[in-house]
């Protein structure tokens, strides 16, 4: 379901969260202002990149294909530590995306896995590249996810896209309310969310 145009915000899936949680994630920041993230939250690897060539791999070759719950294969896992605790029945469940929400002592955020299935690995390249390029705020890259991926978002919202084969994840994590701020780390979480993801689905 993931459309290039929707890299930037949360698009149709908004209105499915809006309808089934209060609150919803925030857009990008304007790109002239730079990552809004303080340091803490930046991730140990990756680089700060606008360039389509930063993308060395066309692909693990794998040729994936998607169950009819994307929820039941999404790893969560990352998140346990910070977010233990399930909201429940998702807001949105099919093999194009898992819409839910998790939540701590103190806080919760909405969890959105967008899928996109391509013709190949190639076409996942490019779809990684133009939504690298087309990103409203600097993205960064991170390594170690899938056959390639990056982050964008700040302290309210973490949005980060990766492809493997033919398959492009966007992995979206929001505070409920806006007073809230995201655990620091959350693009490597979101990273391990993508990269189990992957893994599930592959095996």
């Amino acid at each position: 379901m993931g459309k290039l145009a929707d890299l930037g915000t949360v698009g149709m899936v908004g209105a499915l969260l809006a309808a089934g949680m209060t609150g919803c994630g925030q857009p990008d920041a304007d790109p002239a202002a730079g990552p809004t993230l303080p340091p803490e939250y930046l991730p140990r690897t990756g680089s700060p990149t606008a360039s389509a060539s930063a993308t060395q791999s066309s692909g693990s070759g794998v040729t994936y294909r998607l169950p009819p719950s994307l929820c039941s294969v999404t790893d969560v896992s990352p998140l346990l530590d910070v977010f233990p605790r399930d909201g429940g029945k998702a807001v949105a469940d099919s093999s194009g995306i898992c819409a839910t929400s998790r939540s701590s002592a103190t806080m919760a955020v909405n969890l959105m896995v967008d899928s996109e299935l391509l013709p190949n690995a190639e076409a996942g390249r490019r779809y990684l590249d133009t939504g690298r390029r087309l990103a409203k705020s600097t993205p960064t890259d991170i390594a170690g996810v899938g056959s390639g991926a990056f982050w964008t978002g700040d302290q309210r919202e973490v949005k980060l896209v990766a492809y493997d084969g033919n398959l492009v994840l966007t992995v979206t994590c929001s505070t409920i309310d806006r007073n809230h701020q995201l655990p620091s780390g959350m693009p490597e979480r979101l990273g391990r969310v993508a990269a189990g993801t992957f893994a599930r689905l592959a095996s």
